[in-house]
């Protein structure tokens, strides 16, 4: 992932750790129907993001235990 400012960061984890409501839910309920679709994004993309840093790591660590 490319690298983020720490406060972007802590701020996009906890709006992807808010799953009931999520901010999208509450946005959608309020009728903010695109705002909440952008917001659903948002945390697709940086749950993606994370789970690929994790599987990258993972992969670095099995190919020095290889060696």
């Amino acid at each position: 992932m490319k690298k983020i400012p720490n406060r972007l960061c802590d701020a996009i984890t906890a709006i992807a750790g808010m799953k009931h409501p999520s901010v999208a839910q509450i946005l959608r309920k309020r009728g903010f129907g695109y705002e909440a679709d952008r917001m659903d994004e948002l945390t697709t993309a940086f749950e993606q993001a994370i789970q690929n840093d994790k599987e990258k790591k993972d992969a670095r660590e099995r190919s020095h235990r290889a060696r």
